[in-house]
């Protein structure tokens, strides 16, 4: 069982960025087949950091309701079987083991695409592993540091060293500032035992002086993280104590960044402002979805995780995990939060039984039923997805009826893209379509929602400025044409500068109370 874990683990980034939902497909299967012959083998003794785990995977579907598509689900319910088998695997040292071919995996990856034998999953990097951009594959990297003391032999020595340097050279050279804060947190708790109180207060005021460095060095992409953290407190505010649902923020949060720059257009902190689909800070989606109880359970299990865990190293993967998700998005990327329950699970391990279930024939027969039809599920959903809850689908349907000038059949399919992902491109294409079927008025509120969003893009401004212009509602019209060419752009691109041409024609052209210059 161990293997077959540590095998899928290895796999799944590689499956992730061809076909997550694939991925997902064969962790569900081999998780079901795996945790059936679990029930088999023994009683299951059941602890308190059982009992919280299951808190929290019942609190994740009770607020799941309709809100969250059949694919996310699926995946949650993978890592629930993950869990259960890792949780009575009997060797973890192989499961140790395949993490870190999984790394080294990664390392080799990053290598080959350096040395252009492969291509980068992004074009603005040199390498990305088999994820999107090196931010999560650093992550990913730091948080599997652990494996190499864990690992630490007299045997395996030499290896262990090469292996140690490559990685710490791809998350260095990455640029990732979360992952070399998350490095250097598990490796100091990893070391705790062997320097002392003191040495722990230096550690302490070296990683602070650390954070201080790490901000300057990108100042202006740590601003934006800020921004982003700020605009979620009207989110927070709305469902304080329970929160506002599960995926709730990849559904609301554009809203709540328009509301908050809608009187701040032409701030320098307004020009920070893009499409988020990530709180880039796991605490405040946790706070933005779950609510305070939510932060609070997740809190006291994760608590007692790390403070009953037999084994510091496993610990320390832990606790990297968690600085990493403080200035990024673990919980969005499939492969990091498996291996966040795989970690967890090799914590709760040898903890103290609060009761045993007994391992009769029709508890064993039910339980393997029921993931006999878990399997059937994932399969069936994978061969008949649902696409209307894919925003990623919705999108590329909508933007393909755009460009063929059906704007009717488009409107409602950015609707419900709108619903789940919304963004200030949608929204853009929204108030063009809607404008071109004669709702006037409903397209001046997409595309002022557009400006507000990401008030230094070119595109949301623009298309406003020649609605007015089109309606010879001049006043509004020469409003937004100052706004394009006093508005410092987020980039400057083609868009840009024919935007602002077009404003100072107009401009130029055109008298305050609407009659042309001569």
């Amino acid at each position: 069982m161990s293997y077959i874990i540590g095998i899928c683990f290895a796999a799944c980034p590689f499956l992730c960025v061809a076909d997550e939902r694939l991925a997902v497909l064969c962790l569900v299967c081999a998780g079901a087949i795996c945790a059936a012959a679990c029930l088999w083998n023994k009683n299951y003794r059941v602890t308190v950091v059982d009992i919280l785990a299951t808190a929290v995977a019942a609190g994740y579907f009770a607020m799941a309701g309709g809100r969250v598509s059949p694919d996310k689900l699926y995946a949650f319910a993978a890592l629930c079987t993950v869990w259960f088998v890792v949780r009575n695997a009997k060797n973890p040292k192989r499961i140790v083991q395949l993490i870190l071919i999984g790394a080294l995996l990664q390392v080799a990856l990053c290598a080959a695409q350096v040395a252009g034998i492969t291509m980068s999953h992004h074009s603005l990097f040199p390498f990305t592993g088999s994820f999107i951009n090196p931010g999560p594959l650093a992550g990913f990297l730091a948080v599997t540091l652990f494996a190499y003391p864990y690992l630490w032999g007299r045997k395996n020595r030499i290896w262990l060293w090469i292996g140690l340097l490559a990685t710490l050279a791809i998350i260095v050279w990455s640029g990732a500032r979360a992952a070399w804060l998350a490095g250097c947190v598990g490796a100091a708790v990893c070391f705790l035992p062997r320097i002392g109180k003191r040495g722990a207060a230096m550690l302490g005021v070296a990683a602070l002086v650390l954070c201080a460095g790490l901000y300057f060095l990108r100042p202006a992409s740590a601003d934006g993280r800020v921004l982003i953290w700020k605009a979620s407190a009207s989110m927070f505010a709305e469902s304080p104590v329970f929160g506002n649902g599960a995926e709730a923020f990849r559904h609301g949060y554009m809203y709540h960044q328009g509301d908050y720059l809608e009187d701040k257009l032409l701030s320098e902190e307004a020009g920070l402002a893009d499409n988020v689909a990530y709180a880039f800070s796991e605490p405040v989606r946790v706070l933005c979805e779950y609510g305070i109880a939510g932060l609070l359970l997740l809190g006291t299990f994760v608590v007692c995780l790390i403070v009953g865990s037999k084994n510091r190293f496993v610990a320390a993967g832990l606790v990297a995990w968690l600085v990493f998700g403080l200035f990024s998005y673990p919980a969005n990327v499939y492969p990091l939060r498996l291996l966040f329950v795989i970690l967890a699970a090799l914590s709760a391990k040898g903890g103290r039984a609060v009761w045993t279930i007994e391992n009769k024939k029709f508890v064993r027969v039910v339980a393997t039923l029921g993931l006999v039809l878990l399997a059937a599920g994932a399969t069936v959903n994978y061969l008949r997805p649902q696409r209307d809850k894919d925003p990623d689908y919705l999108y590329a349907r909508g933007a393909q009826l755009y460009s063929e000038k059906k704007y009717a059949e488009a409107i409602p399919v950015y609707e419900q893209a709108m619903r789940l992902a919304p963004s200030s491109l949608l929204a853009v294409d929204m108030g063009v379509s809607l404008y071109a079927v004669g709702q006037v008025d409903e397209a001046e509120k997409w595309l002022k929602t557009a400006v507000n969003m990401t008030p230094a893009y070119a595109t949301p401004a623009y298309e406003l400025f020649d609605l007015y212009r089109r309606e010879d509602r001049t006043a509004e019209a020469r409003r937004w044409a100052e706004y394009i060419i006093a508005r410092k752009p987020k980039v400057t691109n083609s868009v840009t500068l024919f935007a602002r041409k077009q404003a100072r024609e107009y401009l130029a052209t055109t008298k305050p109370d609407g009659r042309p210059r001569k």
